[in-house]
């Protein structure tokens, strides 16, 4: 990577902050293409950054790169919004900026002494890599000193658990990886780097002794890879091959793995490092592969070419790709208010937060202050007042295959000091859309045989009794629409109807927000009766 630079492109000004010029590395290395660029950031002395071929400013790369060196601009402060000198001492980093106060006003032009510089969002989980080869995973889990993150690795050892920090000390300018023995390692002092990534020299310090600096690349901190990663292209040759993959728990510890982390999908399938290859087989650790790609990378992630066997030879699949795997980023939990968990419901917003408790999944949080996590050590999601420990009201059902909470089907809430399925809970996409039409059939011998049909979204204003939802109606009159009394979907000949005015409802008390998600159905034949069971067939959206 430190070849010579071919291409130069002239200082620009963005974002009203002064860019270093990007420049073009002289060769545009394989593991360099746009997936790889985009998430690099800082890989040994440069910066990297991807950019479209319209707009690269290092023609004709577009993976461009620059030393690592920020320029701190001056930056006037703002009475209005309490902002003096005091402030500017402990700002630290806010909305992609680092501020620092310059007491003798030679850090920025002399102008100001409060000055700024822009920072890139620090990576929510990196990978730190000693001389002897092994990585450890570490999960960022709290803001520390000066807006930066923590970071913390936690690993077994039979029954105790060994953790590692990774933490920045304001009164140093410096990185601290505090390991569980009683050694840790400082990077250089006063560099104040925002992000562990860009620091690259260290010094080791053993049992409270001198500092004895360690060589270059002997410790080393960068992207950590993904938990869950997506598999796509070769399906109609290795269709069991393809799909979602996650981590496992743990790290292995194989050294003929390299230490590289190991992914296994819903169907018993292996993706893992062995000799210089990625591959994915029935069994771990077999040298003979269905899908490979040979790189010493240590994600998945970064490798360009991939080949698959196709009649009997592997072959290279040029559309054959390994992605990380993107939950939505807001959840709606669904469920009965009888559950007494109301704050427990609603819509969950996806956090930056991490822990080593999740397995690298994603935190999301509501407004009252309720989190959706997945909890590994009983490998299933649960909504609860933290994420760090496994109380909770509502949970799934254990699963260590699926990545996001939506796709989980079955749920259960805490209910007179036992888990219960009484009131469903579902879990689903905030912008699920509900179709404007939904086809209602149902059994051929049924009485109820004119209630069926297409039923169209009408323009008429819910009422308070129907939360909003929509009102639909098919060719003769009648209504299909929510009622909040007994949180059920209906089919009347007048939408106002309760549950006794109905002759088709939805299951009690499911509070679904379509009548498409909403099952089983029921007709009223004297009682409500599930022989008949309803639902929806064209133009509805999937459970």
């Amino acid at each position: 990577l430190d070849e010579a630079v071919v291409s130069k492109s002239p200082s620009r000004r963005r974002n009203g902050i002064q860019d270093q010029s990007w420049v073009c590395p002289g060769t545009q290395a394989a593991h360099m293409k746009s997936e790889w660029c985009k998430k690099a950031g800082v890989y040994g002395r440069f910066e990297y950054r991807y950019f479209e071929e319209a707009t690269t400013p290092c023609a004709p790369c577009t993976c461009c790169r620059r030393p690592v060196k920020t320029l701190w601009e001056s930056y006037t402060l703002n009475a209005s919004n309490k902002e003096d000198d005091e402030w500017c001492l402990k700002a630290g980093v806010q909305g992609g900026y680092e501020y620092k106060f310059f007491r003798r006003r030679d850090g920025c032009g002399k102008k100001y002494p409060c000055c700024r510089r822009y920072v890139e969002a620090c990576p929510g989980v990196v990978n730190v890599t000693l001389a002897r080869g092994k990585i450890r995973t570490f999960h960022a889990v709290e803001k520390y000193t000066s807006g930066r993150m923590k970071y913390r690795h936690e690993e077994k050892k039979g029954k105790k658990k060994e953790r590692w920090e990774l933490y920045y000390l304001e009164d140093q300018g410096a990185w601290k990886l505090k390991t569980h023995w009683n050694v840790h390692f400082l990077s250089k002092a006063w560099e104040g780097h925002v992000c562990p990534t860009r620091a690259t020299s260290w010094t080791v310090y053993f049992f409270g002794g001198e500092g004895r600096p360690m060589p270059e690349r002997a410790l080393t901190i960068g992207l950590g890879c993904p938990s869950g990663v997506r598999v796509r292209g070769a399906e109609d040759y290795q269709h069991d091959m393809m799909g979602t993959f996650v981590a496992f728990n743990q790290e292995p510890q194989k050294k003929d793995m390299n230490f590289r982390p190991v992914y296994q999908s819903k169907l018993g399938r292996y993706l893992y490092f062995l000799s210089g290859k990625w591959m994915i087989s029935e069994k771990l650790g077999s040298p003979f592969a269905s899908v490979e790609g040979a790189s010493e990378s240590l994600c998945p992630l970064w490798i360009q070419n991939w080949s698959a066997i196709k009649h009997n030879n592997m072959t290279v699949f040029p559309n054959l790709t390994v992605e990380e795997v993107a939950c939505p980023v807001a959840m709606y939990v669904g469920g009965s208010v009888r559950t007494g968990h109301s704050k427990q419901l609603g819509t969950f917003y996806l956090t930056n937060l991490s822990s080593a408790d999740q397995a690298g999944r994603p935190i999301y949080m509501n407004n009252h202050s309720q989190y959706l996590f997945y909890y590994a050590d009983t490998r299933n999601w649960r909504i609860g007042s933290s994420y760090n420990h496994d109380q909770a009201n509502i949970t799934s059902i254990p699963d260590v295959y699926e990545f996001c909470p939506h796709r989980i089907k079955k749920w259960d809430a805490w209910l007179t000091g036992q888990w219960s399925e009484l009131y469903p809970i579902h879990v689903e996409r905030e912008d699920e859309p509900c179709p404007d039409t939904q086809f209602i059939t149902g059994h051929p011998e049924s009485t109820k045989q004119e209630l069926y049909g297409v039923y169209a979204k009408t323009n008429l204003t819910p009422t308070p009794a129907q939360e909003g939802y929509p009102i639909f109606q098919n060719a003769i009159g009648y209504y299909l629409y929510y009622k909040n009394t007994t949180e059920a979907w209906m089919i009347s000949v007048n939408y106002n109807n309760t549950d006794d005015g109905a002759e088709i409802r939805s299951r009690l008390y499911e509070a679904r927000r379509c009548p498409s998600r909403a099952k089983p159905w029921f007709a009223k034949h004297g009682t409500w009766r599930d022989i008949f069971y309803i639902f929806c067939k064209n133009g509805c959206s999937s459970m």
